[in-house]
């Protein structure tokens, strides 16, 4: 996307009209870097938990297992390759270039599935290290200024 320079009101009293067209001009691209991110959301909405159908056999599997030989959810196959090829698994596995679309999806799963399965939000699940959360928010950073033509 295209931001344009313009008068920077901090350094300059702009005329009424310009400072009309500077805010009007930033409410715009504002809006059009949050679609950005809104589209990113929307994808990431609709492929959430992908490989649970992609894998179905093997989701299956591994839920009679873990049930009937109360094996960890990480040692299993399944388990394996739904959280690295899904990102939002933040308390299993960090990507590098985690950022703030992997921790709401992380968030919307926790809270989803926590009142699926036990009728509230498990607080063990859905806790992240601070460290996490600053890499995601620089990330998300970079990636937004990726989007800016230079």
């Amino acid at each position: 996307m295209k931001i344009e320079k313009r008068i920077n009101m901090d350094k300059k009293i702009p005329s009424f009209t310009e400072m009309l067209e500077e805010t009007r001009q930033h409410q715009v691209d504002v809006r059009n870097m949050m679609l950005i991110v809104a589209n990113v959301m929307q994808i990431r909405a609709l492929k959430h938990d992908w490989t649970k159908i992609e894998y179905a056999e093997d989701f299956y599997d591994d839920i009679v297992k873990r049930n009937t030989t109360k094996t960890q959810y990480i040692d299993r196959n399944w388990a394996k390759i739904h959280t690295s090829q899904e990102r939002h698994h933040l308390n299993t596995i960090v990507q590098d270039d985690v950022n703030l679309v992997d921790v709401i999806e992380f968030i919307c799963d926790c809270i989803c599935s926590g009142y699926a399965r036990d009728g509230e939000i498990n607080p063990t699940l859905i806790n992240l290290d601070d460290e996490t959360l600053r890499l995601a928010f620089n990330n998300t950073i970079k990636k937004l200024d990726a989007e800016v033509e230079k």
